[in-house]
């Protein structure tokens, strides 16, 4: 009997002396908490704003804090630590880091590997269960606010733009390049000769393709002028200029295929073009004084292709941009015939040879201009 009454004394001093313990490690524990309230608050390894994320805690969850942050002796000698060494906006700013966050605005915390982590302080509310809570009222966020909440307000709007909107762009280039006729085979002997240097004018008005999401491909069209002139003189006094222009059409397709940040992108590029207008001038003058001139045209419409890449240093002004590349194209073999017969023909070349022979064209161009893109 009096065994059973020890017993049972004994087995009640435990529970009470378990029942005390919880409810002490329960209070001690639960002044070591904080909740999360912003929408996804990262964990860094380092007390910097910059350093690397090591985990995400969603809002609500309640994480360990250390416990130095909870004492009021600590809390009063941070502030007069904070007060003699920051002392005025500028000393403060240049202690800080370029977000302006230092080591004392983060909480120590352990991440799910137990690794020592480091949290925002603004992001997280302490949890005192005392009249602190009044003291420390936890800050309010909400998608506008939340630094860390990226979500789309709903509902959407009809007009959001989920993908790139379709956009335009417009070029106007200026370049030169190698030469891309034949000259007149005269019969004289040529004694010098003087060349000019080709000129190009461009134009290009182009869209981005429809089931490009990105905004990297674009279709179009282009127009181009070019020309230039040689001079040619020969042993018996007469001389003769060549003047060479071309005018030409076609569609146009590129795709940008490397960008560096949001300001410079490379583009290849391809178009066929149609020289609508091939022709050469050939002004053929004779004598001492080299007043007997006759003039004839040679004509000849050709398709060539072009391919080349274009270099875009984008916004620099508002929606101008600067651009600069370099092309090749290339060219059919082909014969232009004179428009009409000569009235001297012992100046020219017989039936069989009166006409400009050009073999395959190879050019290479560079050129420069300015772009507009909407």
């Amino acid at each position: 009997m009096i065994l059973n009454f020890k017993a049972k004394y004994k087995f009640i001093f435990i529970f009470i002396f378990i029942f005390i313990l919880l409810i002490f490690t329960n209070m001690t524990y639960a002044k070591n908490q904080g909740m999360v309230l912003v929408y996804e608050a990262p964990l860094f390894n380092a007390p910097n704003i910059e350093a690397k994320v090591i985990q995400k805690i969603k809002r609500g969850k309640i994480i360990y804090i250390h416990p130095k942050f909870f004492f009021d002796v600590i809390i009063e000698e941070n502030a007069v630590i904070e007060k003699n060494n920051y002392k005025t906006n500028k000393e403060r700013k240049n202690q800080e880091g370029r977000d302006g966050y230092s080591e004392r605005d983060f909480y120590i915390t352990y991440d799910n590997n137990g690794n020592e982590s480091y949290i925002l302080k603004n992001q997280v509310k302490l949890i005192y269960e005392d009249a602190k809570e009044l003291e420390d009222p936890a800050p309010s966020y909400n998608i506008s606010t939340d630094p860390t909440d990226f979500r789309i307000k709903e509902p959407i709007a009809d007009n959001f733009p989920l993908y790139k909107n379709n956009s335009v762009r417009s070029y106007l280039t200026i370049g030169t390049g190698t030469q891309s006729y034949e000259s007149y085979a005269f019969k004289q002997v040529l004694s010098s000769k003087k060349y000019g240097t080709p000129k190009e004018l461009v134009y290009a008005l182009l869209m981005s393709a429809n089931f490009d999401k990105e905004g990297l491909y674009y279709f179009g069209g282009i127009i181009i002028f070019n020309g230039y002139s040689n001079n040619y003189f020969f042993t018996n006094y007469s001389s003769s200029k060549e003047s060479y222009s071309r005018f030409g059409i076609g569609p146009y397709f590129s795709y940008d295929f490397y960008q560096i940040g949001e300001n410079h992108s490379f583009t290849l590029f391809t178009s066929p073009i149609i020289y609508i207008n091939n022709q050469v001038e050939v002004r053929r003058s004779g004598g001492p004084d080299r007043s007997d001139i006759e003039r004839r045209v040679f004509k000849k419409r050709i398709l060539s292709l072009r391919t080349g890449i274009i270099y875009q240093r984008k916004k620099l002004f508002s929606t101008l941009d600067f651009i600069m590349g370099g092309l090749f194209e290339l060219s059919p073999s082909n014969t232009m015939e004179a428009t009409e017969i000569s009235g001297q023909p012992a100046k020219w070349n017989s039936n069989d040879n009166d006409n400009i022979k050009n073999e395959i064209g190879r050019n290479f161009s560079t050129f420069i201009g300015l772009q507009i893109q909407l």
